[in-house]
């Protein structure tokens, strides 16, 4: 009986010293709760630290302005799982932080940027049980590490691309875009044992795909050149970088594109009349892998450790006042700024490419790519 009281009793103690979200909890999310109290004292935090950025709604094709790291937390819970590991989150953070001041003057809200929604748009789409599980972790990952972005040989590093899975290697690239970044260098990604796109396949007939590879208005191929058709030379990271067929050379991503495969990292057989093709990974490979990023935060690596291998011979610091000034006073796109942004997609063709196969276990999330 007095065993029994004290177990009780110890109990008690737990409940009373305000831990009751990790005593009781049943499942490991609930343990990597934020208590609200942190979580509002963070958002405080954020409305007075007074840096602020505008990014335009590219469905009203409003602007609209707000604190910094909100965006910042805003952006990462669009872009990432909740269940990810918290270096992996802050990584993330600190690219979308140096990825959204350096488009300061036209950041949009989708893909073609990187993607956003408000805490009130997020709570709206997934629902109260996933903002109050994984809100505050979003948070965190902002406020952990505010106002630090990436510079590359002194500037903002303005390419901070990021894609699901790599399938083992990230790409250089100007083998994926048309230009060559020195800090999106091909680097191995090991730690991707829980990307969900591994080994996938998707069949095509051989008519269904002689007419979606006439649309490209090309030289017309034939179905005995599909049964001809020969990968001419892949990437450093391993996607189809070249295939020919019939008279016409085609990039793995134009591949990739027509068909809706996952990756250009694939393989393809050709049997009963339709072509079936095997992807691994998901995503253009250029940047820093999310999947990988979260390998590497499991393994004990740091955000920091994290970014650096991602890109390459990259530093870390505090954001600039000249940035800040500028992000301040910045409320649409200037001349300066639309011709700049024109040069970052000439040079990329899209800036990012989100984790849009990502789906929480409370809530499914539609594809995005």
């Amino acid at each position: 009986m007095k065993k029994y009281l004290a177990y009780i009793l110890a109990v008690a103690v737990i409940l009373l010293n305000g831990v009751p979200y990790i005593a009781l909890s049943n499942n490991g999310d609930d343990e990597q709760r934020v208590p609200r109290s942190k979580v509002e004292r963070m958002e405080e935090q954020i409305s007075e630290s007074g840096v602020t950025i505008t990014v335009k709604r590219v469905a009203t094709g409003e602007y609209q302005t707000l604190p910094l790291e909100e965006y910042v937390a805003c952006v990462v819970a669009s872009e990432m799982y909740g269940q990810f590991e918290m270096e992996a989150l802050k990584a993330q953070a600190v690219a979308a932080r140096t990825y959204g001041l350096a488009r300061v003057g036209d950041l949009c809200d989708t893909v073609h940027c990187q993607a956003f929604a408000t805490e009130e748009e997020l709570r709206e789409k997934q629902g109260d049980e996933w903002m109050d599980k994984y809100w505050g972790k979003f948070l965190e990952a902002a406020v952990e590490t505010q106002g630090q972005v990436v510079y590359y040989d002194g500037e903002l590093a303005s390419y901070l691309m990021f894609h699901s899975s790599s399938g083992g290697r990230t790409e250089n690239s100007e083998e994926v875009f048309p230009y060559m970044v020195p800090y999106l260098r091909s680097v191995k990604s090991p730690y991707e044992d829980d990307a969900t796109h591994k080994q996938e396949t998707k069949t095509v007939s051989v008519d269904t795909f002689v007419k979606a590879v006439n649309g490209l208005n090309r030289k017309h191929i034939t179905e005995t050149d599909v049964q001809k058709m020969e990968i001419t030379a892949r990437t450093t990271g391993g996607r189809v970088k070249t295939i020919q067929i019939g008279n016409n050379e085609f990039t793995g991503s134009e591949i990739r594109d027509l068909f809706g495969l996952a990756s250009a990292n694939f393989t393809y057989n050709i049997e009963d009349y339709h072509v079936i093709f095997t992807t691994t990974g998901f995503g253009h490979g250029v940047g820093m892998s999310q999947y990988g990023a979260n390998g590497m935060a499991k393994k004990g690596y740091n955000y920091k450790q994290i970014l650096k291998h991602y890109y390459t011979g990259i530093d870390m610091g505090q954001v600039t006042d000249e940035i800040i000034e500028k992000s301040n006073n910045t409320t649409g796109p200037s001349e300066d700024d639309e011709d700049a942004v024109k040069d970052i997609n000439e040079k990329t063709g899209k800036a990012t490419e989100k984790t849009s196969d990502k789906s929480d276990d409370s809530k499914k999330k539609e594809s995005n790519d």
